[in-house]
């Protein structure tokens, strides 16, 4: 009977029938037969598709995760990892599902302890129960599919027994059971030892032998392989087949594998004194000691080659793992993880794309690679040099091109007016312009500090090809592009949009009267449009500043006031403004001031003086100029009404871009002041640092041609690097300190213009650093009564120096004539920058004066010292002649008398010592004074003081004064000891 039970706890079998009788010979009898019954007996009952069973029994290596089989030789202790598959072998199976329960069957468990803390694992799935559970683990079977039953325990210490394990099934329908028995390890009597450390074993009889160190989870050792043998239970090891012939170990003793290897099969076989075998162990060695090695590319990425270096056996285990560290190797992360086949990756691996960090490689048998330093990618940057003032440089675009380089362009533009009178760049911007201005503008710097190379092009604005140069002239454009490039490719571009405009600020042309005679008929232009003194700014909104003046406008006084504020009437007289438009300008009064700088309410035009007026003229756009007029009155007009312009403008170095230089416009027509000299520049004496010298006047070429003089004085002052900045105002202070003005005109007045700085490339400056060396030049324009001008063209020069001077001032930033001072220490026919005029304490000079003191008084002691030894000779000749002559020997009376000394060769010899010792002193003398006199002459050679030439001369003349004096006494003790000679000639006889 057939019925459904897979899945039910419960079955209930039913049996039912009847019994008929019939009688069939004789109907009309209706009377059933009796004791007659039926009789069933149950046999048995079966499952005919299931038929569970253990298909198969694996064993792992805890550690290593490598297959052990039977017949492998393990040490004692080691942890195992088994799993064991189940399944209903019945080929009828179908789908069909039945529950059964696996344990463990204790009596068929040998030499194997199971970890009870791991959790059982059924198809990789961890459960709760237990193979030790009363119940065991449960799971279903559905047709033959297989049920593997995962669990870790430990192989016991006595592996001369076999390892076995049991288990039992019971099928949850009928509760039969079936145990099998499995032998995980063969009994061995050849027993593998421990790893080193605290085992308790002892070698030789509990184990015979070690392989160490153990392998890695791959199977591979990163350094050589030890085997060692320990007597005991054999007397002699067998390792084959390691070459052709066996290597045979005797005693304790121990064979190492140094070469890399990969899959050395090894088997092990010992045996004792009687020459009775054991049974064999296996082993498989992997060897790699080379790590591998990490390369990066920005193009390709990140690489890790593992491939067989040059060495025995070529032997590579593969890249494995790839790690994130710190500097010092560390991992802090794994990066990526090499897929291994049977304990092997690949020779080289590479990930294209890591972030900037430090990495180490890693191979399968656990060598690691050195660290390396992935940087990110950084182009060169630009920046502007230290301390040109120039504003902050805007962020760059930065872009990555295809194989990983990154560029950075940096955009600038500089709009300057032109000044066809005075252009920029003397006319024309060429290449080598364009490099001096990027140069000045813009400095690269290397992320790693490496050399990098540059390159600049002077580019046409609107095609981009090159040009040889741009005019200046007139309005256009170009672009100076500067490219660093470092040494992986990475650039930095600089593009400096170049423009010249045309000015647009409001102009002032001279205007009179149309019939000189009648004042009152319509007034026409004079002459040409007065030129700014300045360069001409351009703001951030695109709008022009320029500046006019001091121009000198004289009226003959006549009756009436003009308030202060409506001083406009002056200009608008004198002057047409004129703006691009075509527009009338706005005219402002900012000031007005008198001859001695106080503001004024009101001009009396009915009596002589003399005002500064300053105007600001503004067109609808907001172009300005500020115009600055030096309004006089006076009874008697000798010039006619015409403007005059002292001030020609820019010196002659170029503009950088900032603006453009005034022109040369005239501003009147010609006429004579009746005073032809201009200013005259004379440099002061003393403390203004010269000798009292007037300045030489050259033409000044840039000036208007109005009939008045207008000249160029030219000067150098070269001064020590300091920390601090040099305002115009600063060096106004130090004109009017340095220099003395004179006028020719009877009124003898003067009017200074601000002053204006240029760098070496013609860039007017706010203020000047003097912390660092550089050339600048200095201009200030003197005007007198009559319009005459003279302007002081000073070349700057900032040096740095070894040695700093004296001070008489108050010392650095001071006005002292030190080198600390702010600009004092200028370069005249008398003195220079280091020391100023001679009335200022030179540090050379207390050198030169102690030099001198030295030598005189050297001088002194010797001529002192050769009076002393006359006089003593002296002295003694006299006693000893006076003692001699009382003598009753004649000879002795007779040299008493006598006063040359005797022609004997003794006398000669002796007088001869006495020479070699006065020579000995000479010399002595000569090197004393001849060292001072070469001191004086070293040092006369520093660039200290011009009067250091001539101090050294008077040392070496104090010294050779000396030498001779001292030479002379020299001489005269000589002849005083040859007159003298009686002394030892009376000692030597013992007569004194």
């Amino acid at each position: 009977m057939k019925t459904r039970l897979g899945g039910d706890t419960s079955a209930y079998l039913v049996f039912g029938g009847r019994i008929q009788w019939r009688n069939a010979s004789d109907r009309s009898q209706d009377k059933r037969p009796q004791n007659i019954y039926g009789k069933l007996a149950f046999n048995s009952i079966t499952l005919p598709h299931f038929s569970p069973a253990i298909k198969d029994i694996i064993v792992y290596n805890a550690d290593t995760n490598q297959i052990i089989s039977s017949t492998d030789s393990v040490k004692p202790g080691t942890n195992v990892r088994v799993v064991c598959q189940v399944w209903n072998s019945n080929a009828s199976a179908g789908t069909e599902k039945f529950s059964v329960h696996v344990k463990q069957a204790s009596e068929k468990v040998a030499n194997f302890t199971p970890n009870y803390t791991i959790k059982t694992k059924v198809d990789g799935k961890e459960v709760n129960a237990s193979l030790t559970d009363t119940d065991g683990v449960p799971i279903t079977l559905t047709g033959r599919n297989v049920v593997s039953i995962e669990y870790v325990g430990k192989v016991g210490s006595d592996l001369k027994k076999a390892t076995t394990v049991g288990y039992t099934m019971t099928d949850d329908i009928f509760g039969a059971t079936d145990t099998q028995q499995r032998t995980l390890l063969e009994a061995s009597n050849l027993v593998q030892g421990p790893d080193t450390g605290g085992s308790s074993l002892t070698p030789g009889s509990d184990y015979h032998f070690t392989r160490l160190p153990s392998p890695n989870a791959n199977g591979w050792n990163n350094t050589p392989v030890t085997v060692s043998f320990y007597t005991g239970d054999y007397s002699t090891f067998t390792i084959t087949p390691l070459s052709s012939t066996p290597v045979v170990l005797t005693g304790t003793s121990d064979w190492t594998q140094n070469d890399d290897v990969d899959s050395l099969s090894l088997s092990y076989k010992a045996s004792n004194s009687a020459g009775v075998p054991s049974t064999t162990a296996s082993d498989t060695m992997r060897i790699d000691t080379t790590p591998p090695r990490l390369s990066f590319d920005r193009t390709t990425g990140l690489t890790v080659d593992d491939t067989p270096a040059a060495r025995s056996g070529g032997v590579t285990s593969g890249v494995w793992h790839l790690y994130a560290t710190d500097a010092a190797g560390t991992p802090s992360s794994t990066v990526q993880t090499f897929t291994l086949t049977s304990g092997k990756g690949l020779a080289s691996q590479t990930v294209p794309s890591v972030a900037a960090g430090y990495y180490v490689a890693e191979d399968a048998a656990g060598n690691r690679s050195e660290v390396l330093e992935v940087k990110d990618v950084v182009p060169p940057t630009a920046d502007r040099p230290e301390g040109s003032g120039l504003p902050e440089a805007a962020a760059p675009t930065v872009t990555t091109d295809f194989d990983g380089t990154k560029h950075a362009v940096y955009e600038e533009i500089i709009t300057q007016v032109t000044n066809a009178a005075n252009p920029a760049f003397g006319g024309s911007l060429d290449a080598a312009a364009a490099k001096a201005i990027a140069s000045g503008r813009w400095h690269f710097t290397d992320a790693d500090g490496n050399a990098m190379t540059a390159t600049t092009e002077l580019l046409d604005a609107v095609d981009g090809k090159a040009i040889s140069s741009l005019p200046t002239t007139q309005p256009g454009s170009c672009v100076i592009r500067q490219v660093a490039t470092d040494a992986d490719g990475n650039t930095a571009t600089v593009n400096i949009h170049y423009v010249f405009v045309a000015p647009s600020i409001p102009t002032l042309t001279p205007q009179g009267p149309s019939d000189p005679g009648d004042p009152d008929s319509p007034k026409v232009p004079t002459g040409d449009p007065v030129p700014p003194s300045g360069p001409v700014d351009i703001g951030d909104d695109g709008t022009q500043t320029g500046k006019i003046g001091p121009i000198t406008v004289t009226d003959k006084t006549h009756p009436g006031t003009v308030p202060a504020d409506e001083a406009d009437k002056i200009l608008t007289d004198h002057f047409a403004l004129g703006t691009v438009g075509g527009e009338e300008p706005t005219v402002t009064v900012e000031k007005v001031t008198d001859a001695d700088g106080n503001p004024v309410d009101v001009i009396d035009q009915s009596t002589p003086g003399r005002y500064t007026i300053v105007y600001e003229v503004t067109d609808k756009d907001g172009n300005t100029t500020r115009v600055e007029v030096d309004y006089v009155l006076q009874d008697t007009v000798v010039n006619p009404p015409n403007p005059i312009e002292p001030d020609p403008g820019t010196p002659t170095p170029p503009d950088d871009g900032n603006g453009s230089g005034s022109g040369d416009g005239n501003g009147g027509d010609p006429g004579s002041s009746g005073v032809s000299e201009p200013p005259t520049v004379t440099v002061k004496p003393g403390d203004g640092g010269g000798s009292g010298s007037v300045l030489k006047p050259q033409p000044d070429d840039n000036a208007p041609n109005d009939g008045r003089q207008h000249v160029i004085v030219a000067d150098e002052l070269v001064v020590g690097t300091r920390d601090m900045q040099m305002t115009p105002d600063d060096f106004a202070a130090l004109f009017q300190e340095r220099y003395q003005i004179g006028s020719a005109q009877p009124d003898g007045k003067i009017s200074a213009s601000e002053v204006r700085i240029y760098d070496a490339q013609g860039k007017r400056l706010d203020s000047l650093d003097r912390s660092v060396e550089g050339s600048y030049v200095i201009e200030q324009t003197f005007t007198d009564s009559a319009g005459n001008t003279t302007t002081v063209r000073l070349s700057y020069r900032v040096k740095a120096e070894s040695a700093v001077g004296s001070l008489t001032g108050d010392g650095d930033g001071g006005w002292g004539t030190g080198d600390g001072s702010l600009g004092r220490t200028w370069r005249t026919a008398t003195s220079l920058p280091q020391t100023g005029p001679f009335s200022v304490l030179c540090p050379l000079h207390l050198l030169f004066l102690s030099l001198a003191v030295v030598a005189a008084l050297y001088g002194a002691v010797r001529l002192r010292m050769e009076a002393a030894a006359r006089c003593n000779l002296r002295s003694r000749d006299a006693w000893v002649r006076n003692q001699l002559s009382e003598s009753v020997d004649p000879e002795v009376t007779r040299a008493a008398s006598r006063r040359s000394m005797p022609v004997d060769e003794e006398f000669w010899r002796a007088d001869a010592v006495a020479r070699r010792a006065a020579t000995g002193r000479r010399v002595v003398d000569g090197i004393v004074l001849g060292l001072a006199a070469v001191t004086a002459v070293v040092l006369a050679q520093s660039p200290w003081c011009a009067y250091d030439g001539l101090l050294a001369l008077c040392v070496v003349g104090m010294c050779v004064l000396c030498m001779a004096m001292i030479h002379m006494s020299a001489w005269s003790t000589t002849r005083c000891r040859r007159r003298c000679w009686i002394v030892p000639w009376a000692t030597e006889r013992g007569l004194v």
